[in-house]
């Protein structure tokens, strides 16, 4: 198992948020994540190594899969506790700045329906 996947994995089962759906769905969402960067090229990371860098390249991977805004937002939500829980809570996020990450809006004329 690589260190990332496996911190994230301790992680999860050390900090016992939510229901227990929600913490089964948070570390499926954070090893599917790890898996994607190591695949990004991203090796040899650990939890707390999260950077900008590192959730742009994600962002881009999953506007490439097409996939919903609705499902880009729930996986920013799982991206958010973990910077949370390794001491980054929203670094990234600046309201004001121009570079900061968009998700898109959710209102009803920018959602892709599934067919």
């Amino acid at each position: 198992m690589r260190d990332l996947n496996y911190q994230l994995k301790q992680l999860c089962r050390h900090c016992r948020e939510g229901s227990h759906a929600t913490q089964a769905k948070r570390e499926r969402m954070l090893t599917l994540m790890a898996n994607q960067l190591h695949e990004l090229g991203y090796r040899g990371m650990t939890a707390r190594s999260l950077k900008p860098k590192h959730i742009e390249a994600l962002l881009g991977r999953w506007r490439e899969q097409d996939l919903t805004t609705g499902t880009i937002k729930n996986r920013m939500a799982s991206i958010r506790w973990w910077a949370n829980k390794v001491d980054k809570p929203m670094w990234w996020h600046d309201p004001t700045s121009t570079t900061a990450f968009r998700t898109g809006a959710s209102s009803p004329t920018n959602r892709k329906r599934r067919p």
